[in-house]
């Protein structure tokens, strides 16, 4: 009898990151830990801390696939240069690890023509 019944409460984000010439937009690679960055969101971190173990979603735009997806494996608070012109400075960052299955994912969540995310959405699943 292993863990029947069992189920584990996992969220994911989708979230809109634009190019910044041949690069996304606040995208950082980790050669020695093989892990991204993604910065500076504009999201509460109790909120954001929900997503670690579960699932993010780079798109450059909502009606195209995800470029890149991962699964979160730390959350933390960064800040916005001073020059920045957005009025709210801290702002938190996500890492992942990704993974090639989660490329070419299909927006989902809030999808009204201003939104930058899809939201933090809680996904069911029975654990194996």
């Amino acid at each position: 009898m292993g863990h029947e019944g069992l189920f584990r409460m996992t969220y994911y984000l989708h979230l809109l990151c634009r190019r910044d010439g041949t690069a996304l937009k606040g995208l950082t690679f980790d050669k020695e830990t093989k892990t991204y960055v993604s910065r500076a969101w504009d999201f509460q971190l109790d909120q954001a801390k929900k997503l670690l173990g579960g699932s993010i979603f780079l798109h450059e735009e909502k009606s195209k696939p995800s470029t890149i997806g991962g699964i979160v494996t730390d959350v933390f608070e960064v800040s916005l240069d001073e020059n920045d012109p957005a009025s709210k400075k801290d702002r938190i960052a996500f890492k992942f690890e990704p993974k090639l299955e989660m490329k070419g994912s299909k927006w989902r969540g809030d999808n009204h023509a201003m939104a930058w995310s899809g939201g933090i959405k809680l996904e069911d699943g029975k654990v194996d």
